[in-house]
């Protein structure tokens, strides 16, 4: 039995790249043991072209033609790919599919690779896009990685997982050796804009246990990205503006009000009681009831 998930497309609608019709945002469903999935696409052709509408991914997608042409439409240009070739589609891009002939069913497979996967594997993966265009060499050797890359992903093999991954890194880094091109981050076009974005998001939470992972899925980027950019920009890792904003708060409640320490903890995001008082012991030099009772009739203004 196949294990890729199957999808046909049979309409009576012309595509055309020039169309403004609806786009439609795609997540990608991955495996649960694998970072990509593959899909088993067909176009059947009627009296004009059929195509697959207008849609985009967060992630990279990969066409890999086995029967028939296909017509790539994408950002206002069009490409075709015919079998022993591939087409690459880069993250947060716009595209269409149609056969090449009206007269005649395409047949391939689209290769869906983890957003998160591409992040961990790619550096600065959200800056960059990919080259369109290879080497003869190349194209003919990525082509042959995907082609593995299919093969081992519908087989029983007992070491299916890693012939997939062998096939996926060997493309990747073919890829990533020659064909990177920086571009402007599509998501936040600024850094400090990011960050500044992340602040307010933090404060808006800072009753709450700091998570890093979350926050970077707030803000529409991965982790690793906004930890470097948090840094560049503010001088601050992001585990250490949390806990600054967090003793900022606590210092507030301690003086104005008559909660126990425990109570102040929970209602300052921190995970526990020790946890606080270990961090306020590190600025203060103290633990929070004694600071309390040194401090507490001092006037702080908001």
């Amino acid at each position: 039995m196949s294990k890729f998930r199957t999808y046909t497309f049979m309409t009576d609608k012309k595509s055309s790249n020039n169309e403004e019709n609806d786009v439609i945002y795609e997540p990608v469903k991955i495996d649960d043991d694998l970072p990509l999935t593959v899909v088993d696409i067909t176009v059947k052709a009627a009296e004009i072209k059929s195509a697959v509408p207008r849609h985009w991914h967060r992630s990279l997608e990969i066409l890999l033609p086995e029967s028939g042409g296909a017509i790539i439409y994408e950002n206002g240009q069009e490409r075709t790919v015919y079998p022993n070739d591939f087409v690459l589609i880069n993250s947060t891009s716009v595209h269409a599919l149609s056969s090449t002939n009206p007269e005649y069913v395409y047949h391939g497979f689209a290769i869906q690779i983890s957003y998160s996967y591409l992040c961990e594997m790619i550096e600065n993966f959200e800056e960059i896009s990919f080259a369109l265009e290879y080497d003869e060499a190349d194209r003919k050797k990525m082509t042959e990685y995907l082609q593995q890359l299919v093969k081992a992903y519908d087989s029983n093999l007992l070491n299916r997982r890693l012939l997939i991954l062998a096939a996926l890194n060997n493309f990747l880094v073919t890829l990533c050796d020659k064909y990177i091109v920086q571009r402007e981050n599509q998501i936040i076009r600024n850094a400090k804009d990011l960050v500044t974005n992340t602040m307010h998001y933090m404060a808006i939470h800072v009753s709450e246990v700091f998570d890093a992972q979350k926050t970077a899925e707030a803000m529409n980027v991965s982790y690793g990205y906004l930890s470097r950019k948090f840094k560049e920009v503010s001088g601050f890792s992001m585990g250490t503006y949390a806990t600054r904003i967090r003793m900022q708060r606590a210092e507030k409640v301690l003086l104005r009000s008559k909660q126990s320490i425990s109570d102040v903890s929970d209602s300052c995001g921190f995970a526990n009681v020790k946890s606080f008082e270990r961090e306020f012991k590190k600025i203060h030099k103290m633990n929070p009831s004694k600071w309390k009772q040194e401090y507490q009739k001092l006037d702080f203004d908001e």
